[in-house]
């Protein structure tokens, strides 16, 4: 014989289910704007990523081949798309993940390309490219008015003269001097991701060295340090070649006493222990 007090199995009650409703519409306004965000952030990155890709790829072939760069330097936008996606140059289909509308134009200071996607940002241009121009273009100046019979003084007092170099204020060629110009022309050292971590891109041009050749000379390494007054600020956690960074074998190697030159051989060896990373 039945419980006369058992209640029966009658479900869940109308005022139940509201609130249960409720509580899952609160969860949803609260979860999918965050979702939202997320899936935006990371397109972002991605079409970030992409552009930086093509504009490194896009001024290394400038680089190699004087064809190219004469006709990236008088290109418009469209022209300049096309030299990214054709198969006579880069042959690259970039596309933004949040279909943005994409703007090239050429930057004649850097000598590289600008790519401006009107969802994600402004302009991007591979901060290592433009700070081994502002350095090597001075560093080259420089040689150039000694190639022509002034002193090391009147080299300097000449690039003085110069708006992009006011700041110089020694009477020789200093790394220091070098360095603290690109740093002020790059409104400080600016931040890249390599491997997934991020790092600050800085300069180092060992002029003092016998064999240090000019513009050609000229290092663009990365480390942790954001100041340009940080102690050991030599070490190079990475060291940027030829449109990618590599890593010294031991992890860090000291630029205070190298130049391009030395760093491409050793890159370049047969028995290489330098490692690329493509990421």
């Amino acid at each position: 014989m039945k419980n006369k007090n058992q209640k029966k199995n009658t479900g869940f009650t109308l005022v139940e289910l509201i609130i249960v409703i409720a509580i899952l519409g609160v969860l949803s306004a609260v979860v999918t704007p965050q979702y939202v965000r997320y899936v935006e952030k990371t397109r972002s990155t991605k079409c970030t990523a992409q552009r930086n890709e093509v504009i490194r790829a896009f001024a290394m072939e400038c680089m190699a081949s004087e064809d190219f760069f004469s006709r990236a330097s008088g290109a418009d936008s469209a022209a300049l798309s096309g030299m990214v996606s054709g198969e006579d140059g880069l042959g690259t289909a970039l596309t933004c993940p949040s279909r943005g509308t994409l703007t090239y134009r050429f930057n004649t200071d850097a000598d590289t390309l600008e790519i401006t996607c009107s969802e994600h940002a402004e302009a991007t241009i591979a901060a290592e490219i433009t700070m081994q121009k502002f350095a090597g273009n001075f560093v080259q100046a420089y040689y150039d008015l000694i190639a022509q019979g002034k002193s090391a003084k009147a080299a300097l007092d000449a690039l003085r003269q110069d708006p992009r170099y006011s700041g110089y204020s020694l009477n020789y060629l200093s790394n220091e001097e070098v360095r603290k110009l690109t740093y002020n022309a790059s409104g400080g050292w600016v931040p890249v991701n390599i491997d997934g971590k991020t790092y600050y891109s800085k300069v180092m041009a060992n002029a003092s060295k016998p064999d240090f050749k000019g513009a050609e000379d000229v290092i663009v390494y990365a480390n942790k340090n954001d100041s340009i007054d940080a102690k050991n600020d030599w070490s190079a956690n990475y060291v940027y070649y030829n449109g990618y960074w590599y890593q010294p074998p031991a992890g860090a190697d000291s630029m205070a006493s190298k130049t391009m030159s030395q760093l491409k051989a050793a890159i370049d060896a047969a028995d290489s222990k330098w490692k690329r990373v493509d990421g």
